[in-house]
């Protein structure tokens, strides 16, 4: 999975947002040259392409050059190592059939893999956004115009991470204890693994941005990125073992890192040691 974050502009201004994210960040979306270096130097097997924000309809038409460029790339690609896109939306823009039928034929062309509406949840609600009341017309009008069932409708954590908007909003005793994240640099065409790629082509292994890899996807492919990367102790240690493999390459003592993440949890761990907005760097 590649996580590319194409823009920070969002028509909404959500307490819990970690991008900090709204309507004054126009000027943050990456520009079309730019990715279509990203796109090209993207490695030439089959993986999926997660274009995010923001709000990926507040850019509509540079999101529709961008969907028609990665179309354009998989054309020069064989049939069995397409990019498979999922675009991922607040759906601010289902307000009416009219305007949802509108959105899906344009869409239509795309051949997208699916279509991630991920706003069913109190942050969004409180902006005034209820895709609840509107998830059954969606996927009615949805069956109309694509065959395969590719859209899905979820909701995000009543507990968000402690970055940017939403660090004034949790506290860090209720962050920690979150789950365990994977690492595998080497098997991007793996789903439940990848990388994340912010508005400027810069390279982390999180979409939280807390390890960036030395390299820019603007510059140079993601394969020399990761094939660098994956030669240091550090990345080593991350790939293998996740933040603890991380830790134990950068000198911490075995016992006292496995003190601190059984009452902390990996993500707590990782947050306060390892992210730039952690409290440890404040």
């Amino acid at each position: 999975m590649v996580y590319f974050v194409v823009t920070e502009n969002c028509n909404l201004k959500c307490k819990h947002c970690y991008l900090s994210a709204g309507p004054e960040k126009k000027d943050t979306t990456i520009s079309l040259s730019d990715f279509r270096k990203v796109i090209d130097h993207l490695p030439k097997f089959s993986l999926d392409l997660c274009l995010s924000g923001g709000e990926i309809f507040t850019i509509k038409n540079q999101l529709y050059e961008f969907l028609d460029y990665v179309r354009q790339n998989n054309q020069q690609r064989d049939n069995n190592r397409e990019l498979r896109v999922i675009l991922q939306t607040n759906g601010y823009w289902a307000t009416s059939q009219k305007k949802i039928e509108k959105i899906f034929s344009e869409l239509k062309e795309f051949n997208l893999s699916k279509l991630e509406i991920a706003s069913n949840d109190i942050w969004h609600e409180n902006q005034g956004l209820n895709i609840d009341k509107k998830s059954n017309i969606l996927r009615s009008i949805w069956r109309d115009y694509f065959s395969k069932e590719i859209l899905q409708i979820r909701g995000g954590s009543d507990k968000p991470f402690p970055m940017g908007r939403a660090k004034r909003l949790v506290s860090l005793s209720d962050f920690f204890k979150r789950s365990y994240c994977g690492y595998d640099l080497l098997n991007l065409s793996i789903s439940n693994s990848g990388i994340c790629i912010d508005t400027k082509g810069d390279v982390f292994t999180c979409c939280f941005k807390a390890f960036q890899l030395d390299g820019n996807l603007v510059n140079e492919p993601l394969e020399d990125i990761i094939n660098r990367a994956q030669k240091t102790p550090r990345y080593i240690g991350l790939h293998k073992h996740g933040i603890k493999g991380l830790a134990l390459a950068d000198g911490w003592n075995e016992k006292k890192l496995e003190e601190l993440i059984s009452k902390k949890g990996e993500c707590g761990f990782c947050f306060q040691e390892y992210h730039p907005e952690g409290p440890s760097k404040s």
